[in-house]
């Protein structure tokens, strides 16, 4: 006897899923006992918090650098877990600015996106291939009677595709980064409750896009920023404060008279080359600078040669991340020879 609460799911005649709440309780009526229910339909409510936290979920490994793979397979099944029975994709523009390459859809058969992949982007290229052109969205209710669709046709009827509807990814001035479509195994338009789903996923996508862009766009130049500092005679250093990770340039350790694999990724292998008498000093200053105390961390001392001798060095450098707490977590520097 007692009252009892619970959730639950199950199959609709559509084939949906619905979650529903049920109060059940314990009732006792003319020398019998039954249990009485009330049971309330909650899916909608289920699935907006659920979007909700998916989402954030997604944001957060955005700001943490999680792989653009990841993220893009979360923004797709994201997407198909809000409607039941739709495929979700995201097509990447190469920097060419004319294929197509294929970033995540989990969901359609690998046979589809091989073909798919590699795609140019044009009038009457299917539903991604035309929105990218377009710069524009594409909603394509019926494959098999669309013009955008000729060529693809079979391809889509082979792989039980019968709707295609397809949203550019576009950068901040409008650049085309990419396509987010969704597809239906049935013709028809797309169903209401995607229009503001797919609207916000699409920003994410861009979002996430063009730190992937970002990010490579800055390798590049800090390998030409340090091709060039070698090449006026400078070593680079390039280091992680809180996993203790350094990046030694090749001239760093010629400097010094080691090869490329004589000298390991840790800073132990400055500390112990330091002389004794300037080591304090130097850690000195770089604790000043880690702390904030310091614009930049400049100090002159000498390191021990692979040969023994000591050759004076300046070494400087700057904090170019920190975390929310102030403290530093890039630290890069240039090593001069000043003998």
């Amino acid at each position: 006897a007692g009252n009892a609460t619970f959730e639950t799911r199950h199959h609709r005649k559509s084939g949906s899923v619905q979650i529903a709440h049920v109060a059940a309780s314990v009732v006792h009526v003319s020398g019998k006992t039954l249990v009485a229910s009330v049971v309330n339909d909650i899916t909608a409510d289920r699935k907006s918090r659920e979007l909700i936290e998916s989402h954030n979920r997604i944001l957060e490994g955005i700001a943490r650098s999680v792989a653009l793979e990841i993220t893009l397979d979360a923004l797709t099944r994201l997407a198909e877990s809000q409607y039941e029975g739709i495929l979700a994709s995201v097509l990447l523009l190469d920097p060419d600015g004319i294929h197509l390459r294929v970033g995540a859809a989990p969901s359609l058969p690998e046979d589809y996106n091989l073909a798919i992949d590699g795609a140019e982007i044009g009038e009457g290229v299917g539903s991604c291939g035309t929105a990218a052109f377009r710069r524009s969205a594409v909603h394509v209710d019926d494959i098999a009677s669309d013009p955008l669709w000729k060529n693809y046709t079979s391809l889509a009827k082979h792989h039980g595709l019968a709707a295609c509807w397809s949203i550019p990814v576009l950068d901040a001035d409008g650049t085309v980064l990419g396509t987010f479509a969704i597809y239906s195994r049935h013709p028809g338009r797309m169903p209401l409750q995607l229009h503001s789903l797919m609207s916000s996923l699409v920003q994410t996508a861009a979002i996430a896009i063009r730190k992937k862009r970002d990010q490579h766009a800055l390798r590049e130049s800090e390998h030409r920023w340090i091709l060039a500092l070698d090449a006026a005679g400078h070593g680079v250093w390039d280091w992680n404060p809180v996993t203790g990770h350094v990046f030694f340039s090749a001239r760093w350790k010629s400097m010094l008279g080691y090869e490329v694999g004589e000298i390991s990724d840790h800073l132990d292998e400055w500390t112990t080359r330091v002389h004794p008498d300037d080591l304090a000093a130097a850690q000195a200053q770089l604790t000043d600078h880690l702390r904030g105390t310091t614009p930049v961390y400049r100090s002159e001392h000498r390191l021990r040669c692979k040969d023994g001798r000591w050759k004076w060095i300046l070494d400087q450098g700057m904090a170019v991340e920190r975390l929310a707490d102030g403290r530093a977590l890039r630290v890069i520097g240039t090593h001069t020879d000043i003998s």
